[in-house]
Order: structure tokens, then C-alpha cells, then sequence
């Protein structure tokens, strides 16, 4: 990159206390394509992170840089087409989540499902993570495992379903499901001019209609309050389950439907249903795989947390 973003603050004390490091307004702007793309250390990330839930004038910027990004893609094209007049350039979407769901405080399943029912700025903010360049093609990263076990695939938590129609466009036998919610509307409006004619089913029967082998859950883990309770029967039956790279410490922005959860209660819970860690050799290391398969011999490690592109940003 050639930069040094601008830290402030850095092994300066403050009375008995050092200082917290912090990225100066100019260092924000500097890297501000590099964080979209998921180019940054960790370290750099979280910084980032922080200065925009505190910095309107850099949130601004982050947002007229994650637009400007958008505009050639195809995908931003079919959401003006889809919403008609009613689409609107420039939403600040990740402020309005953080305010709908703080207004909102859904507890229980139904709050949940009616508060996805009813928020349009998550379509915006689906819509612009990919559309962007933010998100990671993680399908292209799954190939050789989607590959090596032909049985169905089954996209739990699809959203606007860029991975399962490009899974589609691959020739695999894939479903799709989602719960209803405008991403939802927007991916049964985009299927059928990508050719994808099957339905998108409701989480609660998904599996009996798609019978699958893998369970695709990326970016989807985070965001259910009682993982158990909503896929406790699919882990008992799929051979292989993938989602987003899973680390230590999870760290996820300011969104409050992010349910944090470290990997050790997440590799505890799946134990539990005869999945485990599988080695994954590819740098950067993207994805998280647990099968029925026991790890083998220790395999070199993968590369290191600031190595890896872990996906969008969510500030």
C-alpha cells in the first residue's frame, strides 16, 4: 500500500494510563478503499472501526465511497430496477439498522422475524456490502469443497442471493432460504432473470425440501439468537457445514443483530452434532469447514489474523 495511516495517541500517556491509539480523520480517509476491500490488518480494522461509530464526517465519506464502488456493478443496477422510484442513492443504511434495531429491541423470535420483515435498509446494506467489492467471493474460495461432496447444498440465510446464484450459474444443485424480508422479495425478483426457478423456502422446513449435504451458512451464524434451536436438526444430518472464517475473538461493528459468539462455543456446538474442524490450506484463509471427518495429522497453520481478508466491515 505505501501508507502509514496517521495513529494518534499510540505509547503516549495520559496520566498513569497510555493513551488508546486511534487513527486521525486523515488516516481514516487514506486507507478508506483499502478498508472496503478488506485490504487492512486487523489491528488497522478495528481502528477503523472505532473511528467511524464516533467520526459523522469520516462515516460520510465511508458511505460515498462504498456508493461510488457500487454504481458499475450490475447488482446496483437491479436494485434501482427493482425498487423504481422508490430507490434512493446515498441511504446512510448501516445508521438506520443501528437506529431501527435499537428502536425496535426485538427479544424473542417473532420480534426478530417482524423486525426483518419490515426493515428496507437491509436490502440497501446487503445490496452495497456486495456490491462494493466489501464482501469476499467466498463461493469461488468453497469450489473444491463444493466439489468434492456433489449432494445438494443448502443456503441457509441467503439474503439477496449473490452466493447461491452464482452456485447455481456453477451447475450445483443448490436451494436457497431466507426469511421473509425485502432481500428476501428483491432475490425471487433477481431469480428469475438468472435462470434459478426453484423457490426460496422458509427457514423452518428448509430442510426437508432440500435434503442437503452442505450447509452453506456465511454471515448467517452471527445473527441467530439461539443457533441450537435453529439448526439443530440440520447439524444432525449434513455431511459438511461451511460459513464465514471463524476467530477467537469475533469482532462485528456496531450492528445490535450481531450475536457474538467466540469459536469455542461455536466448535463446542457443533461437537455436539459430530461436526469438526477441517485444516484449510488456502491463503487468505476465508472460510471455516466442519465435517463429519475428523481432522487428520496436523497440517501447516493458516495464515496469520492480519493475513487474512476476514470480509465487510460493518461500520
Amino acid at each position: 500500500m505505501g501508507y502509514t495511516p496517521v495513529i494518534l495517541g499510540a505509547g503516549h500517556a495520559r496520566g498513569d494510563a497510555a493513551a488508546r491509539p486511534e487513527l486521525s480523520c486523515a488516516g481514516v480517509r487514506a486507507v478508506i478503499d483499502d478498508y472496503r476491500t478488506g485490504a487492512l490488518g486487523a489491528d488497522t480494522r478495528d481502528l477503523m472501526r472505532t473511528h467511524l461509530d464516533e467520526c459523522a464526517d469520516c462515516r460520510q465519506q465511508w458511505r460515498r465511497s462504498r456508493w461510488g464502488a457500487a454504481r458499475t456493478s450490475a447488482l446496483y443496477g437491479e436494485l434501482a430496477g427493482f425498487l423504481g422510484d422508490g430507490f434512493v442513492e446515498h441511504r446512510d443504511t448501516t445508521q438506520e439498522l443501528v437506529t431501527a434495531w435499537d428502536q425496535a429491541a426485538p427479544r424473542t423470535d417473532l420480534e426478530i422475524r417482524r423486525f426483518y420483515r419490515t426493515t428496507q435498509a437491509y436490502l440497501y446494506d446487503q445490496v452495497l456490502w456486495h456490491a462494493s467489492g466489501t464482501r469476499p467471493n467466498y463461493v469461488a474460495a468453497a469450489l473444491p469443497i463444493l466439489q468434492a461432496h456433489p449432494g445438494p447444498v443448502l443456503d441457509w440465510g441467503c439474503g439477496i442471493g449473490v452466493d447461491l446464484l452464482r452456485m447455481h450459474q456453477l451447475g450445483l444443485n443448490v436451494w436457497g432460504c431466507e426469511l421473509p424480508s425485502p432481500p428476501r422479495d428483491f432475490l425471487i425478483w433477481r431469480a428469475r432473470h438468472h435462470g434459478y426457478h426453484r423457490p426460496i423456502v422458509d427457514p423452518g422446513n428448509a430442510g426437508p425440501r432440500a435434503k442437503p449435504t452442505v450447509l452453506w451458512l456465511i454471515d448467517t451464524l452471527d445473527h441467530l439468537r439461539d443457533p441450537q434451536a435453529s439448526l439443530g436438526a440440520l447439524l444432525d444430518t449434513v455431511d459438511v457445514l461451511i460459513t464465514e472464517r471463524y476467530v477467537d475473538d469475533p469482532r462485528r461493528g456496531r450492528l445490535g443483530f450481531h450475536f457474538r459468539r467466540p469459536l469455542s462455543e461455536i466448535a463446542e456446538l457443533l461437537a455436539e452434532h459430530g461436526l469438526h474442524p477441517q485444516q484449510q490450506r488456502d491463503e487468505p484463509v476465508l472460510l471455516s469447514v466442519w465435517s463429519r471427518a475428523r481432522r487428520g495429522p496436523a497440517q501447516p497453520g493458516p495464515a496469520t489474523h492480519d493475513d487474512i481478508r476476514q470480509g465487510a466491515p460493518s461500520a
